[in-house]
């Protein structure tokens, strides 16, 4: 795939997530963000997935601002990446 492609598929995908949460926030229990990183995780290289979680969470900093759960949020949803990632192998079938 070609570097374009791969940047486009990268905001692209990061874009989703954040619209995903905006449309969701109404809804009480409804979050699919961590569903699209368990999947992102899965099927896309590391590095790709991770790039999509930081860049999540840098807009969600530019939404929100920087607070206290900014910091836990690149912790959290890269570390939910990296598990999904990681154990993709072991729940194969």
């Amino acid at each position: 795939m070609s570097k374009i492609k791969e940047m486009t598929l990268i905001a692209l995908l990061s874009a989703i997530l954040t619209i995903s949460k905006e449309i969701l926030a109404f809804l009480p229990n409804i979050e699919l963000v961590s569903f699209l990183l368990i999947l992102f995780g899965r099927h896309f290289k590391l590095t790709h997935s991770l790039l999509i979680a930081t860049i999540f969470c840098f807009l969600q900093i530019v939404l929100y601002g920087f607070g206290d759960w900014s910091i836990m949020y690149f912790i959290m949803w890269n570390g939910l990446v990296m598990i999904s990632f990681y154990t993709k192998n072991i729940f194969k079938n």
